[in-house]
């Protein structure tokens, strides 16, 4: 009989346990490292946060918060306009750059043949056999037409345009357009704008089908539902793409973070969809959105600039997405099937909510490149963050303010005379220290003449040297912003 060592024994549901002990561990050691980047980023990325929010407070016609502020705090009638210029050369910036880019006409892509296509390559045997046919004289079957020798170049273009047909077709599904004129305008105002793609989103087809009913012979309409995957391409707002700022380009990221906000609803729906991890987003869905806020309140500020306040996002959840290098057996642990290599770090995609981790895979791009295109409307030497038309023309908007508040003050004050009135030689006739037409004024003094008691002074009317800066404040923001009013359909004077 065969002994039974029972030191060598391990019961398998122990060793379930301690395997899935292990795998949280590791999920909470990656969502912890993730975490601490990630605030690291967001703490780099702020001083462009900063000056992104004034140029959106410029572009909706809102001074910095300091100087409004000031204007507060002072006691006085003096004016607060804002002449805003910036919303209409921003505009006109956007308009034109779009028109170039998208004309309403035409693609702005094409494809075709190289001089010297591959399937020329792959024709050279067929184009061989038909002219060694032809020189043998074979004679076509009675009613088909006679042989051809092929044509490379017309294979090669027959090639492209069914491909151009294709990706129309996938351009227009995704909207692609609209996706590219989002990101034109957020670049156009912020200086930085971002497209995603290609990635694979699932689509549902819905359909009606006619069905004849077998037991009563009539007609019934049946919906057949068709689950379907289709390349894409998403524009990322700005305020959610977080990359590695010491890098300039996106090849040059050491890792890329990107967020979205997500209901309670469609956090549910991704525990159905394969490869997340559906106990790590019940861990999410019990501990509540409250939980997991990593970045700032830019949403706020973009709510209070655009005069929406009462609106929170309690009820939505902070969700990251994570592209760069995570460690094999990290990925092992969210059920990912790695193969040995002789790096450690595997470039990889990763979504978090906190410090949990709800799912991860291998960046599905062959190529290993990250799924992001960042344009900038004028490029910092520094950073990935770029520069839009307010910033270019912050310094004549400000000047242009300037000079229209000290118009507005000025036309207030020279509007009419200041006057100067003895009160203890005249009393007006209704009780009243105020200037109104066909008033009787009383001399209480009958010795002294009224122009005595009374005295006008003019204010200097100064509005034509205050037009004239205006008019050199908008024509530096021509220069600036290198868009004069003629490249905006006006007409030069």
């Amino acid at each position: 009989m065969q002994e039974f060592n029972t030191d060598e024994y391990i019961d398998p549901e122990e060793e379930a346990r301690l395997e899935q002990e292990r795998i949280i561990a590791r999920l909470e050691m990656l969502g912890g490292r993730l975490q601490v980047k990630l605030k690291d980023y967001v703490g780099q990325r702020e001083p462009i946060e900063r000056r992104m929010i004034e140029d959106m407070r410029q572009y909706h016609g809102r001074y910095d918060a300091e100087t409004e502020a000031a204007m507060a705090e002072t006691k006085n009638n003096r004016s607060k306009v804002f002449a805003n210029i910036t919303r209409s050369k921003t505009n006109a910036a956007e308009a034109r750059i779009s028109d170039m880019l998208f004309p309403a006409d035409d693609k702005n892509w094409s494809i075709g043949p190289t001089p010297v296509p591959e399937s020329a390559k792959q024709a050279q045997g067929f184009e061989g056999q038909a002219q060694q046919n032809q020189a043998l004289a074979i004679q076509p079957q009675p009613g088909m037409p006679p042989q051809q020798p092929a044509d490379p170049e017309a294979m090669a273009k027959k090639a492209a345009q069914g491909m151009t047909r294709v990706i129309d077709d996938q351009l227009n599904e995704c909207q692609y357009n609209i996706q590219a004129r989002r990101m034109i305008h957020q670049a156009s105002v912020l200086g930085t704008g971002v497209l995603k793609g290609p990635i694979v989103v699932s689509k549902r087809d819905r359909k009606w089908n006619k069905l004849e009913d077998p037991a009563s012979g009539q007609s019934v309409r049946v919906l057949a539902v068709d689950d379907r995957t289709a390349p894409a391409v998403e524009w990322i707002d700005v305020w959610n793409f977080f990359p590695d700022l010491s890098a300039k380009t996106v090849e040059e990221c050491e890792a890329i973070y990107a967020r979205k906000f997500i209901s309670r609803r469609q956090l549910k729906e991704l525990a159905r969809r394969p490869g997340y991890l559906k106990d790590q987003i019940a861990k999410v869905l019990e501990a509540g959105p409250k939980q997991f806020s990593t970045t700032t309140d830019h949403l706020q500020k973009m709510r209070e600039i655009a005069g929406v306040t009462g609106v929170q996002d309690d009820t939505r959840f902070e969700v990251w997405e994570y592209h760069g290098p995570v460690e094999a057996e990290d990925l092992r642990a969210c059920g990912c099937d790695v193969e040995d290599d002789v790096f450690t770090d595997m470039e990889a995609v990763v979504i978090f909510i906190g410090d949990i981790v709800i799912f991860a895979d291998m960046n599905p791009l062959e190529t290993g490149d990250r799924p992001y295109a960042v344009w900038n409307w004028e490029e910092d030497e520094s950073c990935m963050f770029g520069y839009g038309v307010p910033y270019l023309m912050r310094t004549p908007q400000r000047i242009l303010n300037s000079a229209w508040r000290m118009m507005m003050d000025n036309s207030g004050t020279a509007v009419g005379p200041q006057i100067a009135v003895k009160s203890s030689k005249v009393q007006p006739s209704n009780g009243k220290w105020t200037i109104e037409p066909m008033k009787l004024w009383f001399v209480t003094d009958p010795n002294i003449a009224v122009n005595d008691a009374f005295a006008t002074f003019d204010i200097n009317s100064h509005q034509t040297e205050l037009a004239n800066i205006i008019e050199i404040a908008k024509t530096f923001a021509d220069e600036e912003t290198n868009l004069p009013m003629i490249a905006q359909g006006e007409r030069g004077t």
